[in-house]
């Protein structure tokens, strides 16, 4: 969508307010709503909207009418940038996952870089939660999770699934097709082509939508958009919606699975060349994690506990799969990540790999918590500063997020610890 195009839409929709989002460097969407004229064309973009001590860049391509607003509003993705607008500021994440771009088709054996997503979240009826200095304590619950099986209740049919028989189960067991279906739609109004939707393995409302291939800049743009449609679908209904890795006590929980093709002059790339890239992943997966997983949650999910932090298990694996368009699979991402800080590091492993960085010498340890996975990110990040992708600030910067993270959660006790050693 070009700005001519936008400027047509909020006409034709009649909108009174433009909303520009934007991602922090945790990866939640922040938002600022301004009058619709304040959007004003500038060069082959817009002008800057002053915001704060700088400015927003809305980017038209990201352009759509929001289907949840009450006020006709036309909502675009935008980067944050200095006062006055100019270059995007070096801690602006999609400004770091255009930069994987570039770096990546820099290396003269690819192109482009298509990733296509599949995402997994659940859809509780209830969610509380609470940390307290004599008191902690958390619920969730879901019509479906089979925890209610037994429950004497007048609404209570026994459709609840568990484990064995949840993954792709069929209405009515599948309680939450509909709302998938009104979730896939909405996205299709945002602009956002979707391939599936399906129930996920674990019990207790989980769900799988996956994303058609597109540019990186574009499959993390997707993800945001994915998630707010999500949320909003959900809370439409009374529900909740997470991306939590391991909200449930047990069981499967929530990743992403990211398909990576590579083509270079239109064409897939050859095996060898996709092969070397993967190299490249495999090399730096320790150092990735704290990117891709960048919570003390993300390493409780079962799928990562089940490779035991030193295996060659899925959660980190890539694999070439057919001969003719070899597609990398990448396993080692889930919902908390910054879309684009994962798919950025991601993309400078694959360019490391072309450029003869990816031979491994051997078994590459995978980090078992987010200690383990800062610390590989301090030991193993040129990579990632390579050709400025990432600016050694920004790095230093998500160090410190990390850092509060795993000493918030060190210093308080686990419930499940009064379960363990209350009575020693």
């Amino acid at each position: 969508m070009t700005p001519a195009d936008v400027l047509n839409l909020i006409h034709e929709y009649a909108a009174e307010h433009i909303d520009l989002r934007y991602t922090d460097l945790r990866g939640r969407l922040r938002h600022v709503t301004v009058p619709a004229t304040r959007l004003e064309p500038a060069g082959s973009g817009f002008a800057p909207v002053p915001h704060g001590e700088g400015a927003l860049m809305a980017d038209a391509a990201t352009a759509f009418a929001d289907p949840f607003c009450q006020h006709p509003t036309v909502a675009l993705l935008a980067e944050r940038a200095a006062a006055g607008g100019g270059a995007p500021l070096d801690s602006e994440p999609r400004a770091v996952a255009r930069r994987a771009a570039a770096a990546l088709a820099a290396s003269g054996r690819v192109d482009a870089l298509e990733v296509g997503l599949e995402l997994e979240f659940f859809v509780f009826d209830q969610a509380y939660f609470e940390q307290g200095q004599a008191a902690a304590r958390y619920g969730v619950d879901s019509r479906e999770g089979v925890w209610r099986r037994g429950r004497d209740e007048a609404d209570n049919l026994g459709l609840a699934l568990d484990g064995a028989r949840a993954g792709e189960a069929a209405p009515p067991s599948d309680t939450l097709h509909n709302l998938r279906a009104e979730m896939v739609a909405a996205l299709a109004a945002c602009g956002v082509e979707w391939e599936e939707h399906r129930r996920g393995p674990a019990t207790g409302g989980h769900a799988v939508i996956r994303l058609a291939p597109r540019p990186l800049v574009a499959a993390a743009d997707a993800v945001q958009v994915l998630k707010y449609v999500v949320r909003n679908v959900a809370a439409r209904h009374g529900k909740v919606a997470t991306f939590m890795p391991q909200p449930l006590g047990d069981g499967p929980g929530s990743g992403v699975v990211a398909t990576l093709r590579l083509t270079h002059a239109g064409r897939p790339v050859a095996r060898e060349t996709a092969v070397a890239a993967a190299a490249g992943v495999g090399r730096h997966a320790a150092s990735l994690a704290a990117l891709t997983r960048p919570t003390t949650n993300s390493f409780r999910r079962r799928a990562v506990v089940d490779c035991g932090g030193t295996g060659s298990g899925g959660a980190v694996d890539v694999a070439v799969e057919g001969a003719g368009s070899p597609v990398l699979r990448y396993e080692g991402m889930d919902g908390s990540a910054n879309p684009y800080l994962a798919l950025a590091a991601v993309a400078a492993a694959l360019c490391d790999g072309l450029n003869g960085g990816g031979a491994t010498g051997g078994h590459v340890d995978r980090p078992d918590d987010l200690e383990a996975a800062r610390g590989a990110l301090a030991a193993d990040s040129e990579y990632l500063t390579r050709g400025g992708v990432f600016a050694p600030a920004l790095l230093a910067i998500w160090d410190g997020v990390l850092a509060a993270d795993c000493a918030a959660v060190r210093c308080r006790p686990h419930p499940y610890e009064f379960c363990l050693y209350f009575d020693l």
